[in-house]
C-alpha cells in the first residue's frame, strides 16, 4: 500500500494498493522494497525472487503522485556462489542500475563486472560487460552521476586472486551515448600505505578498508570515501575483504530477497546473541578526490581509532556536506560524550574544528546514523538509559 504524508506525518490522500503476493502462511512477508530517485520524482517498488537458478524480478516505476507508469517482469540466470549483486538504484530518468560482479572456478575475488540496466520503458535488461584490465576487485560501488548522466563505478582491485588490494578501479558509463567513457586503475603508492596502516606492513595497508560513499561534484568528478572495518570474534578476525557481512540481501525462507538501500546505515541492539564476545574496530578515513577523468587529484587520511564490544551503532562517522567544505563527525569518547570535526575543502586541505561535547550527562551518540536536515544542522540519535533519543546540532 501507498499513501502520501504531509510534513507532521498526517495523510494527505488515502491508501492506495500498489501491488500484491501471495506467500504462504508461514513465509516471510518482507519481500518489498523501494528505492527512489535523486530528484524524488520517480519511485520504484520491485520484488526479488530466486529460483531454480534463476532470478525473477517484479518491478513497479510510479511517478511521485504515486501513479504506475510502468510494470516489467523480469528474469535473469543466477549462480549464489559465483554472483554479486551490488546496490539496486534508480536514477532520474526512471532507469533501475545494477552491477554484478562473478567469480569463474573456485576464485576468492570476483573477475568479470557486468553493468545491468534496466530502461524505465522496456520489460528488459540490458548487460553491459566491464573491461577489468586483467585485475580482480570484489565489493563494488555504484554512485549515479545524474547532472551528467553518467554511472560511476569503483571498487579496491588486486591483481592477482586472494593477494593484497593494489589500488582503485574505477569506470563510468555515458548513459547519453550507451557507452563506457572512463576506465582507469589507481595504483596505492607505499607514502599513502604509510599513512593509512593499522598494521606494521605495507602490503596489507588496505586489506579491510570498504568503500563507503560517493559525492559527485558539479565538473563531473566526485569525492570517494573508504573507510578501515573489521570484526573480531574471540582471537579470529571474521570479517575482512573476502567476507562481507554487509550484505544489502537477506535470503528468507521463502527465497525471495529484500533489499535494503540502508542496510548498513541503522541502528542494530546488541542484544542478538550472535553479537556477543565481538569486538568492532573503525580505522581510519581514506578520501579521493577524482576529476571526470578517473584520475586522482588527491588523496586524504583521516586519522581516528574507534573500538566497542558487542556492537557497531557508535562506531564509524557522519558526512555533513556545509557547501564549503565537508566536516567528517565522529566519536572519539563514547563515555565522556565528545565528537570529532574534521572538515576537507575543496582543494584537499584538511582542517580540525572545536570537538563537540554534550552538556548533558549519560547520553551516547550514534554518529553515522544522523541525518543533515539544514546547511550546517544534523540530528544525532542518542542512547539514553536503553532509550533512543535525538539531539539537534548546528555547527
Amino acid at each position: 500500500m501507498g499513501v502520501k504524508m504531509d510534513g507532521d506525518g498526517k495523510k494527505i490522500s488515502e491508501p492506495v494498493e500498489l501491488d500484491t503476493t501471495q506467500v504462504s502462511i508461514f513465509a516471510e512477508n518482507k519481500i518489498y522494497s523501494t528505492i527512489t530517485s535523486e530528484d524524488k520524482q520517480r519511485i520504484m517498488v520491485f520484488k526479488i525472487q530466486k529460483k531454480y537458478d534463476r532470478m525473477n524480478m517484479v518491478t513497479l516505476l510510479f511517478d511521485n503522485g504515486l501513479q504506475l507508469l510502468k510494470k516489467s517482469r523480469l528474469s535473469m540466470p543466477y549462480s549464489e556462489r559465483r554472483n554479486n549483486y551490488g546496490d539496486i538504484m534508480l536514477d532520474n530518468e526512471g532507469n533501475m542500475v545494477t552491477t554484478l560482479a562473478s567469480q569463474t572456478y573456485n576464485r576468492e575475488y570476483n573477475n568479470d563486472l557486468t553493468l545491468i540496466i534496466k530502461n524505465a520503458v522496456q520489460d528488459s535488461f540490458s548487460f553491459h560487460t566491464l573491461d577489468l584490465n586483467k585485475v580482480y576487485i570484489d565489493e563494488v560501488k555504484l554512485k549515479i552521476d545524474n547532472l551528467n548522466k553518467r554511472y560511476l563505478i569503483n571498487a579496491l582491485y588486486y591483481k592477482k586472486n586472494n593477494g593484497n588490494v593494489e589500488g582503485l578501479f574505477s569506470y563510468s558509463w555515458d548513459n547519453f551515448n550507451a557507452k563506457g567513457k572512463v576506465n582507469t586503475l589507481t595504483i596505492f603508492s607505499d607514502s599513502l600505505r604509510d599513512e593509512a596502516r593499522r598494521d606494521s606492513r605495507l602490503r596489507v595497508a588496505f586489506d579491510e578498508f570498504d568503500l563507503r560513499q560517493v559525492i559527485v561534484k558539479k565538473d563531473g568528478g566526485y569525492l570517494l570515501m573508504a573507510e578501515d572495518v573489521s570484526v573480531q570474534s574471540g582471537l579470529n578476525n571474521i570479517y575482512n575483504r573476502n567476507n562481507n557481512y554487509n550484505s544489502p540481501y537477506s535470503i528468507y525462507p521463502n527465497s525471495y530477497y529484500s533489499y535494503n538501500p540502508f542496510y548498513n546505515d541503522y541502528y542494530r541492539p546488541a542484544s542478538s546473541f550472535i553479537n556477543q564476545n565481538k569486538r568492532y574496530f573503525y580505522a581510519n578515513i581514506l578520501v579521493f578526490s577524482m576529476n571526470k577523468d578517473g584520475v586522482a587529484e588527491w588523496t586524504r587520511v583521516i586519522q581516528k581509532d574507534q573500538i566497542d564490544e558487542s556492537q557497531d551503532n557508535f562506531l564509524s562517522y557522519f558526512i555533513l556536506n556545509s557547501g564549503g567544505e565537508l566536516h567528517f563527525l565522529y566519536s572519539i569518547d563514547k563515555r565522556n560524550q565528545i565528537i570529532s570535526d574534521e572538515s576537507i575543502t575543496p582543494d584537499g586541505s584538511v582542517k580540525r574544528n572545536p570537538t563537540l561535547k554534550s552538556e548533558e550527562k549519560g547520553y551516547q551518540f550514534m554518529t553515522r546514523l544522523s541525518k543533515q536536515v539544514g546547511a550546517r544542522q544534523l540530528l544525532i540519535p542518542c542512547q539514553y538509559r536503553g532509550y533512543i533519543c535525538f539531539a539537534k546540532v548546528d555547527l
